[in-house]
């Protein structure tokens, strides 16, 4: 009976999980939604023909939305030889109608396996999984843009949409109190920059001092100098942690970092977390990511690294009920009281009281 019990609530949870998330896809070569087509023989020779005009909404599946915006000198996004295609420059934007849950998942299914596009406004990098043009972005927003950086095409685009009950979810275009992005390309903490040429004439030009403090969001960098001779820095727009130096990403107070994703310069990310090397060194501007449960991350640099953009993820830190009783069972182990049962302060206001015998967690002490 017990066990039956057990397999039917494991029958519901997973039923309630199924429900709470849905695909929904967007597959090019059925248009379902009868937007304007064309071929690549027409599309060269008139960059006006099917355009999908800025922030048209007929690209619309299950309460997704894909919309576009023209930033390319010529061409609009639009639709070819039953392909998405989204030319240099253009953005295209995915978002939820409001109360139908957040996008946690996008799987891209390009033609050409080679399709360069990038999170928009922060440039951060799409993980490719294979060569066979499959790549896929990750996080939980009700709102996610993507910028062109060559013409990419899609056949088809899977998004994951989770929730659906729990009114507004996250907007990208409003600062995400569990999403920081440190983009060092903007210095929206007014620190000291510099560029190569003076940075090679001069090993304290731009230094951050390891008082420097860069806090965004709810995330707050900073660094302390264990080099002999320099100190970490932003040179042309590019965090540069050199070899021996600290950096350590702190989350306020009843926040917890779940993930840090790193995007680094080619070749240039050898740091560790906890004494154990990241795997982050790559050419192909694919980002390490971090992931688990801290209040405070610190890492160290092996070699000199360098980073364009890094992007740290939180969560709100609840205690679970154990860590609760814990905490309650600690304020009431540092309550004093006297011989009579009379509560008279705390265990560090014990030298302020007058000699006696007191009763600390049950035990008698004599101050």
């Amino acid at each position: 009976m017990k066990k039956s019990f057990l397999t039917l609530m494991f029958l519901i949870a997973l039923s309630v999980q199924a429900m709470a998330q849905r695909e929904v896809v967007f597959d090019f070569s059925k248009n379902p939604w009868n937007a304007p087509t064309t071929t690549k023989e027409v599309a060269d020779k008139d960059a006006n023909v099917a355009k999908l005009e800025d922030d048209s909404k007929i690209l619309t599946t299950d309460g997704v939305t894909i919309t576009q915006k023209k930033k390319n000198a010529k061409n609009w996004n639009r639709i070819v030889d039953k392909k998405y295609i989204c030319y240099r420059g253009n953005i295209f934007t995915f978002s939820v109608e409001e109360g139908k849950g957040n996008i946690t998942r996008i799987d891209f299914y390009c033609e050409n396996p080679n399709s360069d596009f990038v999170e928009d406004p922060y440039k951060l990098s799409i993980r490719t999984e294979d060569t066979k043009g499959h790549s896929s972005w990750t996080g939980n927003r009700t709102k996610v843009s993507f910028k062109g950086e060559d013409v990419s095409d899609f056949k088809k685009i899977v998004i994951t949409v989770e929730g659906g009950n729990s009114g507004k979810g996250n907007d990208d275009s409003k600062p995400e109190e569990n999403l920081s992005i440190f983009d060092f390309s903007k210095n929206t903490w007014g620190v000291p920059t510099t560029t190569a040429e003076d940075a090679i004439e001069d090993k304290k030009a731009g230094k951050l001092d390891d008082d420097v403090k860069m806090t965004t969001g709810s995330v707050t960098m900073k660094q302390k100098k264990n080099s002999d001779s320099y100190w970490n820095r932003i040179i042309d727009n590019v965090y540069i942690a050199y070899k021996k130096n600290d950096f350590t990403f702190t989350a306020k107070e009843g926040k917890i970092i779940t993930r840090i994703e790193f995007v680094n310069k080619p070749y240039f990310c050898d740091i560790t977390y906890k004494g154990k090397k990241v795997e982050c060194d790559n050419e192909d501007d694919t980002p390490y990511i971090w992931t688990g449960k801290e209040k405070s991350v610190t890492f160290n640099a092996t070699l000199t690294s360098k980073f364009k953009a890094i992007k740290v993820t939180l969560e709100d830190n609840v205690p679970n009920e154990i860590e609760a009783i814990n905490a309650i069972n600690q304020k009431a182990n540092n309550r004093i009281y006297n011989i009579q049962g009379q509560y008279v302060g705390t265990r560090s206001e014990l030298s302020t009281l007058p000699k006696g015998i007191y009763i600390i967690n049950g035990k008698k002490i004599v101050r």
